[in-house]
């Protein structure tokens, strides 16, 4: 049962005098009465010992405290341990009346303490309040000057990743059984084995098996070109799912994985890590280059752990990279992003453990997490083989040209890594959060930009908060 505050408030009964008035006594007796009585939150015309114990006098008591006030309801209660007749309210009244502490006329020195402690009190409280409203009002010309910079960011999600159950799955490849055959039936004979090869690897997989069908009645499958061999996507995923693995690897959770993200990049994501930068540029390449996404990842879960870029770089599987395994991420999305963020970040080390990179400044040794603008520029720019820039637009009011021309094309193969200041928790200048989200699209009529957000959802944001918490933009030169 829940008691208001507001009714055992009146429990906190007034400190007596050393020669109370009669009159006063008994007014202050039967409001006492009244306010025990108003306990009875069951309206039975009884109050048991759990209501009493509720109160808010006796919540706040301590234990001290506790062991009075039950000898109290217990004396007024007597044998029955539930008070139920006015002789018994007035009783506990009385009870607790007593075991209120008397108060002894102060001494000279305990006024003067009282009034000095007060004056000072309240002096602070002032000055307390006065640069209370100090901070507010700098908090609000600040913002004005930032345009609204630290501002709480607003979005709005529009989409999760979904997956079907494992019977839901199972009745639609039964459905679409036919479909397959017919599709089957229009690739090259090679192709067709590549398939059957992933098909037989997925076999007790029933959601993944349909996710393998869904790309090739999509006609997604063979698919596009990687940009190193030139070999398809289809013919990718066969490799994988043939080739030698790491032993730290299950095949058929891996091949699961790559290919949830390549049938629906929505599944990359970084989770409670602060790895935004690279799951950024995992997402980027997932969506423009799938072939190519397929391909690195099964160099990183070879036996080697390493596979070249287009550029002639060389990615390599971390040696703590499944070192967190409770962090929420998928197998291919820690093996990514650990990888891509020790390539992206130069001469630092980065540790998939700390989630952070190691960097030397004389002789000190400092952890920073994360990528600056120019480290995504690289990145993206080898992962893809695109050109790309960095158009800061930090607490800017207006969206540059080269951002706007970059938004009117946004969309598949022309998607843009943004950094904004993405706190939702509005905790102004003290609570920053840069954050890297990619836009994929732009809707000039309503003023609204399609995000994919690196934590694994979709997201549209108005073009005028987008700008306002922006701190750089990465369009393709």
């Amino acid at each position: 049962m829940n008691i208001s505050n507001a009714v055992t408030d009146k429990l906190r009964l007034k400190r007596k005098s050393t020669e109370p008035a009669k009159e006063n006594a008994g007014a202050e007796s039967k409001a006492t009465v009244d306010s025990l009585k108003a306990l009875d939150t069951n309206k039975d015309g009884k109050l048991d010992r759990s209501e009493f114990t509720q109160s808010a006098r006796y919540q706040s008591a301590d234990e001290k405290q506790h062991d009075v006030l039950n000898r109290a309801y217990a004396a007024a209660a007597s044998q029955s341990d539930v008070i139920d007749t006015e002789k018994g309210f007035q009783a506990l009244a009385q009870k607790l009346q007593a075991s209120e502490p008397q108060e002894s006329e102060p001494s000279f020195l305990e006024s003067a303490y009282k009034a000095v402690s007060g004056f000072v009190g309240d002096l602070f409280s002032t000055m307390k309040k006065a640069g209370s409203d100090f901070i507010d009002w700098a908090g609000k010309q600040l913002n004005k000057v930032t345009n609204g910079f630290f501002e709480r960011f607003d979005t709005e999600v529009v989409r999760k990743p979904e997956s079907p159950s494992a019977s839901a799955a199972r009745s639609r490849l039964k459905e679409t059984e036919a479909d397959e055959q017919e599709a089957l039936a229009s690739l090259e004979p090679q192709d067709r084995e590549s398939f059957q090869a992933i098909a037989t690897e997925l076999a007790s997989d029933p959601v993944a098996r349909l996710t393998l069908r869904n790309l090739l009645l999509d006609g997604r499958l063979p698919g596009g070109k990687d940009l190193a061999d030139g070999k398809s996507l289809l013919s990718n995923l066969s490799t994988l799912a043939k080739q030698p693995l790491a032993d730290s690897f299950n095949r058929q959770e891996l091949l699961a994985d790559v290919l949830a993200q390549v049938e629906d990049p929505i599944n990359v994501a970084q989770e409670q890590q602060n790895t935004c930068g690279p799951t950024t540029g995992q997402l980027v390449l997932a969506r423009q280059e799938p072939a190519e996404y397929v391909r690195l990842a099964a160099g990183l879960a070879s036996p080697g752990g390493s596979v070249t870029l287009r550029n002639g770089d060389t990615i390599k599987r971390e040696a703590d990279w499944n070192d967190v395994n409770d962090d929420g991420r998928t197998i291919a999305n820690r093996l990514f992003q650990s990888a891509l963020m020790e390539y992206a970040n130069g001469e630092f080390d980065y540790s998939n453990v700390k989630d952070t990179r190691r960097a030397r400044v004389g002789s000190l040794e400092l952890d920073i997490p994360g990528l600056l603008p120019d480290e995504m520029v690289k990145l993206v720019e080898n992962l893809t083989g695109r050109d790309y820039t960095v158009n800061y637009s930090l607490m800017s009011d207006k969206v540059s040209p080269e951002f706007e021309a970059a938004l009117e094309k946004a969309g598949p193969g022309s998607e843009v890594p943004v950094l904004i200041n993405y706190s939702v928790d509005g905790g102004g200048v003290k609570e920053t959060s840069p954050h890297y989200v990619l836009v994929t699209g732009y809707d000039a009529e309503s003023g609204m930009v399609s995000v994919s957000n690196p934590w694994g959802r979709e997201e549209k944001i108005a073009l005028a908060e987008l700008q306002s918490h922006l701190i750089a933009a990465m369009p393709q030169a």
